[in-house]
């Protein structure tokens, strides 16, 4: 017998096997390494969702992160544009991405801890 959950799996299965062939000519683009290519897709598929739940439940405490992500998508939009005037080295790219993530990550904690001190001084001392 088919129950909702098993019409919600089939649908969380379709979505994972669109962007999977969504990809393949992507990685075309980049090798023609069969193994290559299947081995990236088939960890694409497995790490999404798993990406996309970690993300989803760090919106609330990394506050600065969707502005991280935003600033990410436009430096890769830019570089792909400009990709045949201007090559960015693969290690330059690596370091644009920790640097902005990093940045966001820190800017979020640094503003949770001032707003904890600031609460903890308006509460003032609290007896032990």
């Amino acid at each position: 017998m088919a129950t909702p959950l098993l019409v919600a799996l089939i649908a969380i299965e379709t979505t994972d096997l669109v962007f999977a062939l969504d990809s393949i000519p992507a990685v075309f683009g980049i090798t023609r390494n069969l193994f290559v290519v299947f081995t990236s897709n088939a960890f694409a598929v497995l790490g999404l969702r798993a990406l996309y739940f970690l993300l989803a439940g760090s919106m609330d405490r990394f506050c600065y992160l969707k502005q991280g992500l935003a600033a990410l998508l436009v430096f890769i939009g830019m570089k792909m544009l400009l990709n045949p005037i201007v090559h960015v080295p693969l290690s330059v790219s690596l370091a644009v991405i920790t640097v902005v993530v990093g940045a966001a990550v820190a800017a979020s904690l640094s503003r949770d801890r001032a707003r904890r001190r600031l609460a903890d001084q308006q509460q003032g001392p609290t007896h032990r």
